[in-house]
């Protein structure tokens, strides 16, 4: 009997790993690939040897470089097709084992007993056990629970989308967008199978412990010829993979005899009245055909909802894009921009790249999560060792976004937003060439002072200090100060109001550090906006955009009410209604309609504040309103004091919907939102001018610094 009748799944994938490569492969790329130790592979190199004798094969070392399998085409490829005839024993590490039980348990339509799974992954009942110990916390960060009782067996209860997210996560994992293209290509040769191919052998082997691999290029092949049939649908590559994905899974499901319904059957009359509904039934049909099966109805409705939130991410472009909800959007950017400067203590308004990048983005993935969709990115584990602060920063930032659209921002979607984040600090670390001067103030200016100085130019690149004060000398110098001079000082200044100065010990603490950059990044940007020596002369197209960009500003400025009203007023009628005799106001009964329908897609409320917008043809222009409460009063189940009211006109401008986004992004600054709640008519208006004067300087800045390098 042939050495290759007793081939281990192991050894398989090590020889398919080795046996075309054209030069050698380092022990480190191989233990990457296989997930095996450099000790495991070395072992199993070793017990090829005889094997690969037998077809006048051998492994070869080149030093420094790693091994290959040294021989004839012609004798490879006899041990190719050898391999797969030949009846391979199964061997699994704990990762594999543990993801083989997940994926069995995610499929199963009953409990599953422990000696099915023992029997299966060849070890004991005690090790089955420990194993579903350490699955528990996967589960739970997919809202799954795994069930265990004596005579029983094991199942995992959850929600239908969850399973299917935890199912989709397993086939995404390890595989990237690439990997998945090139499989597809297969398709299109004739005789290819994924088995016979050349492909990334961990890919390979993943695949096959979780579908029937000859399924996916049929399933990817029948899809295909559907949309290339018709002109209604366009997907991204990412959409495009995570369809055939989907596709493949349920399928899996399928043929295991999952029973499973859609969970929300009210939305499914809706759903069968896109267009994409049309579509999906082409491909269940044709899956039918191809695969033999029959397809549930309710699958067709989950289709449905991947074509529509694809479709819509294909369509959706930032500069041309106009819905009734891009107040939404651009508020969720802003909001989200404006948090993770605040989390990582950098400044990144300048950046329009990040802002048009992240808009084009976010509209997308916010759909996807609304729709129950999954996010995978691939990257994601790469993008959390490498980046693991801007990754910490986002994670925090995204709670602005969980906040405003009620579902929980997931791991993979919170990678996607840091690579946006950090490419941006990336940029404006480049960009930026301001130098900032300070000034450091201790009781004698002397002593510990001029160490605290040391260190402050040493943690702070772009700080230098001008000079080093007494006291008195800060008095006495005062009113000489440039704008972009700040005052760091180790004693109280009593004289000056708290945001004028940064407190600080003397020996500077990294908190301490974080309120520095802090303040860098908030000081006024109008004198260095306007200044000659900053700036290049405008073109025509920054001059358009800053004159709406200001535009805006003045709308929102002279079009601001506060209003104070009794509790009992609390709902969306009465606002509108005091609205009425504002000149701006149209069309009353209409901004009520667009408000009203806006609120039925959620309610924001922070802090005893709620916030409501839309865009409506009720209002001819920018509208603010602010409505005190004299008491607490129940708005959509929340107890609310203040009410922030925000409307723009349906065919408001890009520029005037970033400057009304300005007011809600601004929601997450205590001191802004303290006095939204608090604060006098006359306080809200110098507050709310300050906000749009310092987003005006900083976005006509961008619009010039972006212009003069065109």
């Amino acid at each position: 009997m042939s050495k290759i009748q007793l081939l281990s799944s192991r050894q398989e994938s090590l020889l398919r790993t080795l046996l075309f490569t054209t030069k050698p492969v380092s022990y480190k790329q191989i233990s990457s690939q296989l997930k095996l130790s450099t000790r495991t592979i070395q072992r199993e190199v070793s017990a090829l040897k005889s094997i690969l004798e037998e077809f006048n094969l051998k492994v070869v070392s080149k030093m420094g470089s790693g091994i290959m399998i040294d021989g004839n085409l012609e004798d490879k490829a006899l041990l190719d097709k050898t391999m797969l005839k030949a009846n391979t024993f199964q061997i699994y590490s704990p990762e594999e084992r543990q993801e083989g039980m997940l994926f069995d348990l995610l499929i199963a339509t009953e409990p599953i007993k422990y000696f099915l799974l023992s029997n299966k992954y060849g070890v004991t009942e005690a090790t089955i056990s420990n194993d579903l110990d350490k699955l528990e916390s996967t589960c739970k960060r997919n809202n799954l629970t795994i069930i265990r009782k004596a005579g029983f067996g094991v199942l995992i209860y959850g929600l239908e989308n969850d399973k299917r997210s935890a199912l989709s996560k397993l086939l995404h994992k390890d595989i990237t967008f690439e990997e998945w293209f090139e499989l597809f290509q297969l398709s299109e040769q004739e005789g290819k199978t994924i088995e016979s191919s050349q492909l990334n052998q961990s890919v390979c082997k993943r695949l096959r412990k979780f579908v029937e691999t000859s399924n996916i290029l049929k399933v990817e092949h029948a899809v295909k010829e559907v949309l290339d049939s018709q002109t209604v649908i366009e997907l991204s590559d990412r959409s495009y993979v995570n369809l055939i994905v989907h596709l493949i899974l349920a399928i899996e499901r399928i043929n295991h005899q999952a029973n499973y319904a859609c969970e929300d059957e009210s939305i499914l009359p809706e759903i069968e009245t896109m267009e994409e509904y049309i579509v999906a039934i082409q491909i269940v049909q044709k899956l039918e055909s191809i695969l033999n099966i029959s397809i549930p109805k309710s699958e067709i409705s989950y289709i449905t909802l991947h074509l529509f939130g694809a479709n819509f991410s294909q369509q959706y472009n930032s500069s041309t894009f106009n819905s009734d909800n891009d107040i939404e959007w651009y508020d969720l950017t802003q909001s989200f921009i404006h948090a993770a400067e605040k989390e990582l203590s950098i400044s990144l308004k300048e950046d329009l790249s990040l802002f048009e990048g992240l808009l084009a983005h976010l509209v997308p993935s916010v759909n996807r999560l609304r729709l129950g969709l999954q996010i995978h990115n691939p990257m994601l584990k790469d993008i959390k060792e490498r980046y693991p602060d801007i990754f910490s920063a986002c994670q925090k930032a995204g709670v602005t976004i969980s906040t405003k659209i009620g579902k929980d921002i997931p791991e993979d979607e919170i990678g996607y937003l840091a690579v946006h984040i950090g490419a941006s600090a990336i940029r404006m670390k480049e960009h930026t060439k301001h130098i900032y001067k300070a000034v450091i103030v201790c009781a004698s200016g002397m002593g510990t002072s001029t160490y605290l100085a040391s260190k402050v130019e040493k943690e702070i690149a772009n700080l230098q200090i001008d000079s080093i004060l007494s006291l008195t000398e800060l008095k006495d110098k005062l009113n000489n100060l440039k704008i972009d001079q700040i005052i760091i000082s180790t004693v109280s200044l009593p004289f000056l109001h708290p945001d004028h100065y940064i407190l600080v010990s003397p020996f500077l603490s990294d908190d301490e550090i974080k309120l520095i950059y802090n303040k860098l990044g908030s000081l006024t940007m109008k004198n260095e906006a306007v200044s000659k020596d900053n700036i290049e002369p405008p073109n025509t197209l920054s001059m358009v955009g800053s004159a709406r960009y200001g535009e805006g500003m003045v709308q929102i400025l002279r079009n601001l009410s506060v209003f104070e009203l009794p509790a009992s007023s609390g709902n969306l009628k009465n606002v509108t209604e005091l609205l009425s005799n504002t000149s701006i106001v149209v069309n009353p009964k209409q901004v009520l309609l667009d408000l009203e329908r806006r609120e039925k897609q959620g309610t924001f409320v922070l802090d005893n504040l709620a916030m409501v917008h839309s865009k409506t043809s009720g209002v001819s222009e920018l509208l603010l309103g602010v409505f005190h409460f004299n008491g607490s009063t129940i708005w959509d189940g929340f107890e609310i004091q203040t009410l922030l009211l925000l409307a723009a006109p349906v065919d408001a401008t890009k520029e005037h919907i970033e400057m009304i986004s300005v007011i809600s992004a601004n929601l997450i600054e205590e001191s802004f939102l303290h006095v939204l709640l608090k604060g006098s008519e006359k306080e809200i208006k110098i507050e709310v001018e300050s906000l749009l004067s310092n987003a005006f300087f900083t976005k006509v800045k961008a619009l010039i610094k972006e212009s003069s390098t065109k």
